[in-house]
This record gives C-alpha cells, sequence and structure tokens, in this order.
C-alpha cells in the first residue's frame, strides 16, 4: 500500500514537476526577487547598489513623488476612456452576431481579425496614419469636413490619448465582443419566448433578461481589459514614447523611464510592487462584490 502512494506521488512529480519549474522560476523567483530590490538604492549600472538596504524610502519617494501621480492620471484617462468605448462597441457587436443571419460566420470571422495583430505592429501602422504633416486620418477627417486642417496627433495633449485609445479599442474591442457574445448565446431563447408572449418590447426584453443574465460576462470582461489596460506598455512605447511631455506616460512606461532609462531599478521594482497590490486588491473586491467566487 506504501509502495503505491509512493509511485502515485512520483507520477504526480514527474507530470507536474516541468510546469513548476517554470512557474517558480518565470513567476515567483522574479517576484521575490523584484519584492527584494524595492528595498534596496539599486542602480543598474552599479550592481553593487543592489545590497545597499533602503527600507521604505522607494515607497516614500513614489507616493509623495508628483511624477507617479501624473502616471496615474494619465492611465486613468486612458483605462477609462479605451474600456467604456470597448465596452460599448462590443456590446453592441455581440448583439448583432447574436441574430440569426445570413454571412453571420463571416462577420465574426472579420471581427476577431485585430485580435490577432501584434500590438507592435499594430502601434507602427497607427502611427503612420496619425503621422503629423499629411496623415490619412487627417486627410479623412478634412475631406469630411470634420477638421479645418491637418491634426497634430503627437503635439496635442487630447489627441495624443485619444490616439493611444484608438489603436487599443481597435486591437481589443473583440475580445470584449467575444465574452459578451459567450455570454449572450448561454442565455435560454425560452426566457426570450416567454417575455415576447408577455408583450414585453424589445427594450424591456433586454433590460429585464439579457441584461441581468450577462452580469457576470460584463464583470469578466471588464475585470480582464482593465487590468490589461493599466499593463499597457507597447503601444505607448511605439506611439508616443510617453509624450506630449508625460501625458501618455502611463504607470507601466514609467515603470520601464525609471528602470531603464534612468535605470533606477529598486524606485522602479518599489513601482511594480504598488501596482501589482492595487491591481490584485481591485480584482479581490470585484470578485467577491460580484459573486463570482461564490
Amino acid at each position: 500500500m506504501k509502495n503505491l502512494k509512493w509511485r502515485k506521488l512520483l507520477v504526480i512529480l514527474v507530470l507536474l514537476g516541468p510546469a513548476m519549474t517554470m512557474f517558480i522560476g518565470l513567476t515567483i523567483y522574479p517576484f521575490i526577487k523584484n519584492l527584494i530590490w524595492s528595498t534596496t538604492f539599486f542602480v543598474l549600472y552599479k550592481p553593487a547598489s543592489q545590497y545597499i538596504s533602503a527600507g521604505l524610502e522607494n515607497y516614500k519617494d513614489i507616493l509623495f513623488g508628483i511624477e507617479f501621480w501624473n502616471s496615474v492620471e494619465s492611465s486613468l484617462v486612458i483605462v477609462f476612456g479605451a474600456l467604456a468605448i470597448e465596452f460599448l462597441i462590443g456590446l453592441g457587436v455581440a448583439l448583432v452576431l447574436n441574430e440569426r443571419f445570413r454571412g453571420r460566420s463571416i462577420l465574426r470571422t472579420l471581427f476577431i481579425i485585430p485580435m490577432g495583430v501584434m500590438p507592435i505592429v499594430a502601434g507602427v501602422v497607427w502611427k503612420l496614419m496619425l503621422f503629423p504633416g499629411g496623415s490619412l486620418i487627417s486627410d479623412i477627417l478634412v475631406k469630411m469636413r470634420l477638421a479645418s486642417g491637418q491634426l497634430d496627433f503627437w503635439g496635442d495633449v487630447g489627441l495624443a490619448r485619444l490616439s493611444v485609445m484608438a489603436a487599443d479599442i481597435w486591437g481589443w474591442t473583440p475580445f470584449v465582443g467575444l465574452i459578451l457574445l459567450a455570454g449572450l448565446q448561454a442565455i435560454p431563447s425560452e426566457l426570450y419566448d416567454a417575455a415576447q408572449v408577455d408583450g414585453a418590447s424589445q427594450l424591456q426584453r433586454f433590460t429585464h433578461v439579457t441584461a441581468p443574465l450577462l452580469k457576470y460576462a460584463i464583470i469578466v470582461a471588464l475585470m480582464f481589459r482593465g487590468m490589461d489596460l493599466l499593463r499597457l506598455f507597447d503601444t505607448v512605447y511605439i506611439m508616443t514614447q510617453g509624450g506630449p511631455g508625460y501625458a501618455t506616460e502611463v504607470i507601466s512606461f514609467f515603470i520601464y523611464r525609471k528602470g531603464f532609462s534612468e535605470f533606477g531599478v529598486g524606485y522602479a521594482a518599489a513601482t511594480s510592487v504598488i501596482v501589482f497590490v492595487v491591481i490584485f486588491v481591485i480584482a479581490q473586491i470585484t470578485v467577491r462584490k460580484s459573486g463570482i467566487a461564490a
């Protein structure tokens, strides 16, 4: 009996060993190392500085410094702006694709194409379309008489933020739409039939049947996209480099600048720890309050 238990344990270790080794090596160890660095004065070009203890000095400098809060403001504007538009467009497209009509499968395929484009490639394409002094988007807006001349997408704070949001919305609205579509298809058609028999209008069917039963799909879509947007980096790096000024310097780009441009690894590590804690707390509160955990 004991030999059988040991054999089962050995099989489990053999099967889980490679995955656990990768998980520890690629996730747990870097996280612990980052946590240690966050309490040091580690400067990238001074390896010995990683052993100089800073206590909570980095955290104090971050929380009482204006640069971090500027990046928080930029992140929140871009996150909430992009998330709201992605949700509205994704919900609208999901409602359309949930109906039965000829060519629906083709439209579904076309809808998810942007998800297959790498964010860096998408960023380059959008940068070319918005390039000052003769951009495609400016020409279209001028011909539609929505603009009087060429727009400076990289020199204006509002336009720069809208540009970053537009690139993200184009690439990730299909993700939100697919989650909501899956939620819609899980709703039993009998409920709609019963509501129609009771004389409910299309709007009433949406508000009293669709919306309540789509609650969890909406929460999942918004939570995943919100956390992903807080990690937004590649689009900003390619398109604006955080400019004009620091208008589009989101938190991830702020961490990159502090760690790899200004070589303050300890400071950058502390910032990443703060961001991790905030995202973790928000995710936990969302899951618990929504009832998903139950």
